[in-house]
C-alpha cells in the first residue's frame, strides 16, 4: 500500500479528519476568543487577536509574492511572532521550513537550495551571536529561487530591494485560507550534517492528528499552561504535544525570555505554568539550580522529558525536587511518538519510553531479517501509523531503503519491549562500534562513564582505526581531576568487559550540543581528526 492509499484508508475510518491547522485554530479561537493563547516576555495575546494577526501577516506575505506551494525558510526565536508567522505561512498554502537558530550560512544555503525556497524569514538572536547581515546576503546570493527576505529593522545590507521588515508586511486581514488538508503544513529537519539534507514533510491532517493525540496522551486541556523552553522548530517542542498540541486544546503557551533556568523558573511562578518539556541535559541544570532559587514552582505538575537517554538517578531527582509527574517520551519527526502514562509508577516513567500515542500506531521489534523477535529481546524498532511520513522530500535514493515490504518505517533505533508493552530505547542500531569483531554500544559505555565520581558528562563514538577496524573514543567533562587509570579501574570494578573500555579518552571543558539536547558527535569527531588541543590519553 502506497502513502496516498494509506492516507485514504485512515480518512475512510475517520482517523484523519481532512482538516487544516487553520480550520482547527479557527474553531478554538471562536470557542475561547478572549482567553490568552500565547504569552512571551513582551506581551500577551488572546486567541481572537492571534487569529487577527495571523491573517494580517498572511495578507502581507501574499502581497509580497509568497503563494500557495511555496517553501518559506523560517529561522525565528520562540515568541508570539513565531506563532503568528508560522500560521500565516500555512494560511497562504505555503510551507514553513523550520530552520534552527544554530544554523549558519552553510546549512541555510543547503536547505534553501534543496527545497527551492522562495522566501527567508529571519529574526536576530543575540544569544547565538550570528552575523545576520552576512547570512541574509549569502542566502540571497546562493539560493537562486529566493525572492523575498523578511527581517527585523536593524538588519541592513546592500540588497534591500529584497528585504522587508515584519511591520512592513502587515496588511488588512485575509479571510481566505488557501491551504488544503493534504498540503505540507511544515517541513521538519532530521538529524545528520552530511549529504543531501533529510527534510521531513508533515501534512496538515496527519500532523494535526499527531499533535492532538499527543495532547490527549499527556492530558492537555484548556486548563493547561505549557511553557515552551525548547525551540519550537523541533518536533518535540512543536507538536508532541508542544505549542500546537496546547493551542489545539485551548490552553496557553508561555515562552520564557531564554531557556536559562532562572528565566524559566520566573515564568513558571509568574504565569502559573502547569506543564513543560525539557531534555536530560537541561534537566540536569534545573535539578542543580532549583534549591538555589526561591521561586514558587508549585503550579508545575508535569515535566515531559525526551530526545535523549534519561539516567535513572536524574529521573528520581526530577520527581523529588520538583514534586511533579514525570512523563518520558520517544519520538521521530518521521513518525511514531510514545509517552509513558501520567498514572504510571516511577519505575516505568524513568526506565521506559512508554507506548504509542495512538491505538492505530503499529510497532514491531525485529531482527536483521525484519522478523519480529520475542518480548524482551532486543532489535530494531520499525513502525507505521496515521501520522508516519511517506518519505523525505526529494530523496528517492534514501526513501527506497526506508520502508519494509509491508510498509513499516525502519527507525534505526535499537529497542525492546517490557512485559507491559512499554518501549525501551537502547541506542542506535547503526551506532554500534565494531571493535575488533566485538560490538560496542556507545550509549552503554556512556552510562558506565557517568557512574564514575567526577565525570559530569560523557559522549562515546567510534572512529576508524587500522589495527582495530573501529576504535572506541570517549569525550568527557569532569568536575575534578579524574586520572585515566582511575577510570579504567572503576570500569573493571563494575565488571565491564575490557573490549568496551574507551581506546581513547579526551578531556573537554564542555560538550557541543545540537538540536534539542543531543550531543553533536560529528563535530567532536571532526575536532579530534583535526588534532585539536584536547588532552588525550590512549590505552596501551
Amino acid at each position: 500500500m502506497n502513502f496516498e492509499d494509506s492516507l485514504q484508508e485512515y480518512e475512510n475510518i475517520g482517523i484523519l479528519k481532512k482538516n487544516t491547522f487553520l480550520d482547527e485554530l479557527e474553531q478554538i479561537c471562536n470557542k475561547y476568543p478572549d482567553k490568552y493563547a500565547v504569552i512571551d516576555t513582551f506581551e500577551k495575546i488572546s486567541y481572537k487577536k492571534l487569529y487577527c494577526e495571523i491573517s494580517k501577516y498572511a495578507k502581507g506575505l501574499k502581497n509580497k509574492g509568497v503563494n500557495k506551494g511555496d517553501k518559506v525558510l523560517l529561522q525565528m526565536k520562540n515568541g508570539i511572532r513565531y506563532v503568528e508567522i508560522l500560521f500565516a505561512v500555512m494560511k497562504i498554502g505555503a510551507s514553513p521550513v523550520l530552520l534552527l537558530q544554530e544554523h549558519r550560512n552553510y546549512e541555510v544555503t543547503r536547505i534553501g537550495r534543496a527545497v527551492e525556497a522562495s522566501a527567508l524569514i529571519v529574526e536576530k538572536n543575540e544569544i547565538e551571536n550570528v552575523d545576520y547581515d552576512n547570512l541574509i546576503e549569502q542566502s540571497v546570493k546562493d539560493i537562486s529561487s529566493l525572492k523575498l527576505v523578511i527581517a527585523e529593522e536593524n538588519v541592513t545590507n546592500s540588497i534591500d530591494r529584497k528585504i522587508a521588515t515584519f511591520d512592513e508586511i502587515k496588511d488588512e486581514e485575509m479571510q481566505e485560507n488557501y491551504c488544503e488538508y493534504r498540503d505540507v503544513a511544515v517541513f521538519l529537519l532530521s538529524g545528520g550534517t552530511t549529504g543531501t539534507p533529510k527534510i521531513i514533510p508533515k501534512l496538515h491532517e496527519t500532523y494535526i492528528y499527531n499533535a492532538k493525540a499527543a495532547a490527549k496522551k499527556c492530558e492537555f486541556s484548556c486548563e493547561t499552561t505549557y511553557m515552551a523552553v525548547l525551540s519550537a522548530s523541533h518536533d518535540l517542542a512543536l507538536a508532541n504535544p508542544g505549542v500546537l498540541g496546547t493551542l489545539l486544546s485551548g490552553g496557553t503557551v508561555v515562552f520564557p525570555q531564554t531557556a536559562a533556568f532562572d528565566d524559566a523558573f520566573e515564568a513558571i511562578e509568574k504565569y502559573k505554568v502547569t506543564a513543560t518539556c525539557i531534555v536530560p541535559a537541561l534537566a540536569t541544570v534545573w535539578v542543580n539550580a532549583v534549591e538555589l532559587y526561591d521561586n514558587d514552582l508549585s503550579s508545575l505538575k508535569q515535566i515531559i522529558i525526551g530526545a535523549s537517554k534519561l539516567d535513572y538517578d536524574l529521573g528520581k531527582k526530577i520527581i523529588e525536587k520538583f514534586d511533579v509527574c514525570l512523563q518520558q517520551g520517544y519520538g521521530l519527526g518521521e513518525g511514531v511518538t510514545c509517552f509513558t502514562d501520567l498514572n504510571d509508577n516511577e519505575e516505568v516513567a524513568i526506565r521506559t519510553q512508554g507506548k504509542p500515542i495512538s491505538e492505530y500506531d503499529e510497532i514491531k521489534i525485529v531482527n536483521s531479517k525484519y522478523t519480529e523477535v520475542a518480548q524482551g529481546e532486543e532489535g530494531e524498532l520499525i513502525e507505521k501509523g496515521p501520522y508516519t511520513f511517506g518519505g523525505y522530500y526529494e530523496n528517492e535514493q534514501l526513501n527506497s531503503e526506508l520502508f519494509t515490504e509491508d510498509g513499516f518505517f525502519k527507525t534505526g533505533d535499537k529497542a525492546k519491549k517490557d512485559s507491559s508493552g512499554n518501549i525501551i530505547i537502547l541506542g542506535r542500531v547503526r551506532e554500534q562500534i565494531n571493535r575488533a569483531g566485538e560490538n560496542v554500544l556507545p550509549d552503554e559505555v556512556e552510562t558506565y562513564l557517568r557512574k564514575i565520581s567526577g565525570i559530569k558528562e560523557a559522549s562515546v563514538f567510534g572512529m576508524l582505526d587500522e589495527r582495530l577496524g573501529e576504535k572506541t573514543v570517549a569525550c568527557i567533562v569532569v568536575e575534578h581531576s579524574v586520572d585515566k587509570k582511575e577510570i579504567y579501574i572503576k570500569l573493571r570494578e563494575m565488571g565491564i568487559a575490557t573490549y568496551k573500555f574507551p581506546d581513547e579518552i579526551h578531556y573537554l571543558s564542555k560538550l557541543p550540543y545540537k538540536n534539542i539536547g543531543k550531543i553533536d558527535k560529528e563535530l567532536l569527531k571532526t575536532q579530534i581528526e583535526q588534532e585539536t588541543s584536547y588532552e588525550k590519553s590512549t590505552i596501551n
